[in-house]
C-alpha cells in the first residue's frame, strides 16, 4: 500500500504504520523544518530503510507512484504536493494540520487529496476542522 501523511510532524503515525505494515511506501509532507526531524526520527527507527528527501528529486517534474516505490519514505516538502502523480495513494492522512489552515488552503488539499488518492478513497481525521469533508469508506 501507498500512504501519505500531510502535516506528518516528526513522522510518528507513518512510523507506527510501517512497522504494521512493512512493505508499505510512505509520503510525508510538511514543513522543511520539521522534515528534518522525520528524517531523524525514521532513521533512527528504520536504520535500514531507504528514505528520500525532497532535494533529492528536486528535478522530477511528476512524482510517480514508481519512483515512490523505491524508497520506504519519501519526505516532501508542502510545495512538492502539486507535482505528485494522479491516484497514487491507497489512503491519505491528516490528523490536525488541516484544521490549522485557512480555508483556501483546507479547499486546496482536499481537491489534491481527491486527485492524488487511487479511486478517490482516503481518510482523513482533522480534530480541529470546521469543514464538512467527504470521507469514503474503503
Amino acid at each position: 500500500s501507498f500512504f501519505c501523511d500531510i502535516g506528518t510532524s516528526y513522522g510518528y503515525l507513518s512510523g507506527i504504520l510501517k512497522k504494521e505494515y512493512n512493505l508499505s511506501k510512505f509520503v510525508l509532507v510538511d514543513l522543511p523544518e520539521v522534515n528534518l526531524l522525520s528524517f531523524f526520527y525514521l532513521s533512527s527507527m528504520f536504520p535500514k530503510s531507504r528514505i528520500c528527501l525532497s532535494h533529492e528529486i528536486k528535478d522530477e517534474k511528476i512524482i510517480t507512484r514508481e519512483l515512490i516505490d523505491k524508497y520506504d519514505f519519501v519526505i516532501l516538502e508542502q510545495d512538492d504536493f502539486n507535482r505528485l502523480d494522479q491516484e497514487i495513494f491507497d489512503c491519505v492522512i491528516n490528523t490536525a494540520s488541516l484544521g490549522e489552515m485557512s480555508i483556501i488552503d483546507q479547499n486546496y488539499y482536499i481537491k489534491e487529496i481527491e486527485r492524488v488518492t487511487y479511486i478517490n478513497h482516503y481518510t482523513m481525521i482533522s480534530q480541529f476542522s470546521n469543514l464538512m469533508i467527504k470521507y469514503k469508506k474503503f
